[in-house]
């Protein structure tokens, strides 16, 4: 019965050590940033060819690829291209009562069919919670910008958070 009795919390012992161990152990979760310039040399499977303009993009998760030669080079989602699946992260973005939706610098509306998504300008007025890497700080009359594609957004804090609220298009259409 003693020797049970020591088994046993040996067993226990070595349950508590091995837990704690797990208990320690960290999950560390890779993060991807897919940056627009950037070259690869392979697609994941899951990709999708879209035509656009003349040009088969390839589009995954968000993500649009150009070709260039036997290479992809990542893309600022052409105004206009559709794509039937958003990306998972995606997140949604009222204006002035139209629902859109917004990824990675990118705009989207559901078509009227509402069998597709078209990327389109970003609304003025939009507010998002981040800019994708690739973003530039200008100063215009001396207020601080951040211009993405042509797009200018303004820093906003909106329940004590940091966000980006789309302002216009060019430096001449800029307003406050």
């Amino acid at each position: 019965m003693k020797k049970l009795m020591m088994i046993l919390g040996l067993v226990f012992m070595i349950g508590l050590v091995a837990e704690t161990a797990n208990a320690q152990r960290r999950t560390v979760k890779k993060e991807v940033v897919i940056v627009r310039g950037k070259r690869v040399k392979k697609l994941t499977r899951q990709h999708v060819v879209v035509a656009h303009r003349s040009t088969n993009y390839r589009y995954y998760n968000g993500v649009f690829y150009r070709p260039a030669g036997r290479e992809f080079v990542v893309v600022s989602a052409p105004i206009g291209i559709r794509v039937r699946v958003l990306p998972a992260r995606r997140i949604k973005v009222r204006v002035r009562g139209s629902l859109f939706f917004y990824f990675n610098g990118t705009f989207y509306r559901q078509t009227e069919d509402f069998k597709e998504y078209e990327v389109i300008a970003p609304p003025i007025g939009a507010i998002v919670p981040s800019l994708p890497e690739g973003h530039e700080m200008v100063i215009i009359d001396g207020k601080k910008y951040f211009e993405l594609d042509g797009y200018y957004y303004k820093e906003a804090i909106i329940d004590n958070s940091l966000k980006y609220e789309v302002v216009g298009k060019e430096v001449g259409l800029v307003t406050n």
